[in-house]
C-alpha cells in the first residue's frame, strides 16, 4: 500500500427534486420560504465504507468525525457556502457562492444527506434559473485528504479535512 500526499478530493452528485421528497423534508418555516420563492435542494452529498464513482472509499468512521467538526462549526454558525463555479482547490470566493448548506444527517446504509438552500446572490439567480428552465444540476463535495492505493481501490486516510 502507497500513501500519497496530501490533494483535493471531489466528488460529484446530481441535485433532483422531481420525486417531491425535497418538500417532505423542508420546516414550516423553510416551506414559507419557499412560497416566498425560496429554493432547497435535498441531495445525498457523499458515502463512506464503499467504492464511489471515482473509486474511492471514505471509511465511515473518518467521514463521521470530519462531518460532525462540520456540522458543530461551519452548518451551525450558517456560514457552509457552495459556489457556482470555483477553482481546483479549497477556497470558497464569496462571489462566487450560490448556496448555503442547512443541515446534514446520515441514512441507515451510510449516505451523507444535506439540505442546500440557493442564496439571493447573481450566482444564486443563475442556479434558481436553471433549475426553472429544467437544467440537470449537480453538486460536488471537496475535501482534502490523501489516498492509499489498496488492492485497486483509493482509500481515503485519518487526515481527511472537510
Amino acid at each position: 500500500m502507497q500513501q500519497q500526499k496530501k490533494q483535493l478530493l471531489v466528488e460529484t452528485y446530481t441535485l433532483d427534486c422531481s420525486s417531491g421528497v425535497c418538500q417532505d423534508l423542508l420546516t414550516e418555516s423553510e416551506k414559507k420560504l419557499v412560497n416566498a420563492g425560496a429554493l432547497f435542494f435535498i441531495t445525498k452529498l457523499q458515502e463512506s465504507d464503499r467504492v464511489n464513482g471515482n473509486n474511492r472509499v471514505y471509511p465511515h468512521s473518518t467521514l463521521k468525525r470530519e462531518v460532525d467538526k462540520y456540522m458543530a462549526g461551519p452548518i451551525k454558525n450558517g456560514n457552509s457556502y457552495g459556489c457556482l463555479d470555483h477553482d481546483d482547490d479549497e477556497i470558497i470566493k464569496l462571489s462566487e457562492v450560490c448556496l448555503i448548506m442547512r443541515d446534514l444527517w446520515w441514512t441507515n446504509d451510510k449516505e451523507l444527506w444535506g439540505k442546500l438552500q440557493v442564496t439571493s446572490t447573481p450566482k444564486g439567480d443563475i442556479v434558481k434559473g436553471l433549475h426553472k428552465d429544467g437544467g440537470l444540476l449537480s453538486i460536488s463535495s471537496r475535501s482534502l485528504g490523501s489516498l492509499t492505493e489498496s488492492k485497486g481501490k483509493r482509500i481515503v486516510n485519518e487526515d481527511l479535512d472537510l
